[in-house]
C-alpha cells in the first residue's frame, strides 16, 4: 500500500462532542499519527449539538451542494470545517438540515431512538466518500470511528474502489460496544442501492440485513482491518473478523494511538 495519508471518519471527536473515551481518542489518535508520519484529514457529523459557534465552524461553500440520493429522496449535502484545536488538523463536518440540524446523536429528546438513523448512516458513507473526491484525497488508509462510518468499507469496496482516489485505498474500522434496537428497514437493502449496486449485487451477498448486528457484519466482510476501540467489541463480531481473516487489533489502554498507527504499517506491510 502506497502512500501515507489518513482519512479519520470520526463519530465522536473531542471538543466538538462531550469528552467520552471514544470522543478522546477521536482526537488523540489523528493527532498522534499525524505527528508521526502520515497527513491526516478527519471528517465528522455535524450532529445539532455542535456548538458551530464557540467552535468556530464555518460553511466551504466551493463543496456544499451536492445531492445524496437515497431511496429516491435527495438530501442536500453541506460542508462545514473547523480546526482540531492544539493541532494543525483540519475537521471538515457533514451536514444536512433533515438529518441533522437541530438533532442530537441517535436518541431524541425522549431518550428514543431516530427511525431514520440508519439513512443517516448511508447519507454519512457516502457524503465522505464525495468529499473526499472533491478534497482531491487519495487515502491509503480511512479509518472509521464507530458504527455510523462503517458503511463506508462497503461503499469504497463496490462503487469506489476503482475510482483514482481509492483504488489503493485500505478501510479499517475501529469498533466499539454500540447497540442501536431499532431494526433495519425493510428497504434498507434498496437505500443502499448507488451507481452499480443493486439490490440483486447486495442479495447476492447472502448475508441478511434485518438487524443491527447484522449491518455490523455486513459492514465487517468489506473491511480489511478491525481495532476494538473498548472492551466491550462483542466476541461474535471479532471472531467473525477473524473468520474472514481479516486482522484485529485489541483494546488496549496504554499507547493507543501509537498501536493504531503500529497496525497501519502491519496492514501495509501484508500487501
Amino acid at each position: 500500500m502506497e502512500g501515507n495519508k489518513l482519512l479519520f471518519v470520526g463519530e465522536r471527536i473531542v471538543p466538538f462532542l462531550p469528552d467520552s473515551p471514544m470522543a478522546a481518542y477521536g482526537k488523540a489518535a489523528p493527532k498522534y499519527i499525524s505527528e508521526n508520519g502520515m497527513e491526516v484529514r478527519a471528517l465528522q457529523p455535524k450532529f445539532g449539538n455542535i456548538n458551530e459557534r464557540r467552535n468556530q465552524l464555518h460553511e466551504v461553500i466551493r463543496l456544499s451542494g451536492l445531492n445524496i440520493d437515497i431511496a429516491n429522496t435527495d438530501h442536500p449535502l453541506i460542508i462545514k470545517v473547523a480546526s482540531l484545536p492544539g493541532t494543525r488538523l483540519q475537521v471538515y463536518f457533514i451536514d444536512n438540515d433533515d438529518l441533522f440540524k437541530k438533532r442530537g446523536l441517535f436518541l431524541d429528546n425522549d431518550g428514543n431512538e431516530y427511525a431514520d438513523n440508519y439513512e443517516r448512516a448511508i447519507f454519512y458513507a457516502r457524503s465522505t466518500m464525495e468529499t473526499c473526491k472533491l478534497l482531491h484525497w487519495t487515502p491509503c488508509v480511512i479509518q472509521c470511528q464507530g458504527w455510523f462510518s462503517t458503511l463506508v468499507a462497503f461503499y469504497l469496496k463496490n462503487a469506489y474502489l476503482n475510482e483514482e482516489n481509492f483504488a489503493q485505498s485500505k478501510v479499517v474500522l475501529t469498533l466499539y460496544g454500540e447497540q442501536m434496537n431499532t431494526p433495519l428497514p425493510d428497504n434498507f437493502a434498496e437505500m443502499l442501492c448507488f451507481r452499480t449496486i443493486t439490490k440483486e449485487v447486495i442479495d447476492n451477498f447472502g448475508m441478511p440485513l434485518h438487524t443491527f448486528e447484522d449491518l455490523m457484519r455486513f459492514s465487517i466482510k468489506f473491511a480489511d482491518g478491525i481495532i476494538c476501540g473498548d472492551k466491550d467489541v462483542p466476541e461474535d463480531l471479532i471472531s467473525f473478523a477473524r473468520e474472514n481473516q481479516i486482522p484485529v487489533m485489541p483494546f488496549s489502554e496504554e499507547n493507543f494511538p501509537q498501536k493504531t498507527l503500529e497496525f497501519f504499517q502491519s496492514i501495509k506491510q501484508s500487501e
